[in-house]
């Protein structure tokens, strides 16, 4: 089966959700685990990918930012003053190659992922089961009608 990058990581949450779910037969469970393995190794190219651009055109910066709490607020230390942490980031070294990498990561999700998994049937999922418009659009690439 043939599908976009970009339409693969539009379903990890998705995919995430279901193999958490208890509600679905074991057989369409088992070959959601099959998909999200597989989907797990493509997900890791992509990142290796995704890296080597953001390398290509930004220029790693260390920005210093105040520590926060578990509710967001700034960390303060024994005296009061707020506790600041190095951040790593990274800045576009200019418009053009904010543009550039744009269009490579987007061509990047254009590209078609061969994938060795079988479609899941709708009417494999019980009648009771339930799931968004837009979560089962994200899923369309991997569920068939027949």
């Amino acid at each position: 089966m043939n599908v976009k990058l970009g339409q693969i990581l539009d379903s990890i949450e998705v995919l995430k959700e279901l193999n958490n779910r208890g509600d679905i037969p074991i057989g369409v469970s088992f070959n959601l685990t099959l998909t999200s393995k597989a989907v797990e190794s493509i997900l890791a190219t992509y990142e290796e990918k995704r890296k080597v651009l953001i390398g290509k055109y930004t220029t790693p910066i260390t920005e210093k930012i105040a520590r926060k709490d578990e509710n967001g607020k700034d960390v303060l230390d024994a005296e009061g003053n707020v506790v600041m942490v190095e951040q790593e980031l990274a800045k576009f070294n200019d418009e053009d190659a904010n543009i550039a990498f744009v269009t490579e990561l987007n061509s990047l999700l254009g590209e078609d992922v061969e994938l060795s998994i079988k479609f899941i049937k709708i009417s494999s999922f019980p009648a009771s089961f339930t799931i968004s418009a837009n979560k089962l659009m994200g899923l369309s690439w991997l569920l068939s009608e027949e």
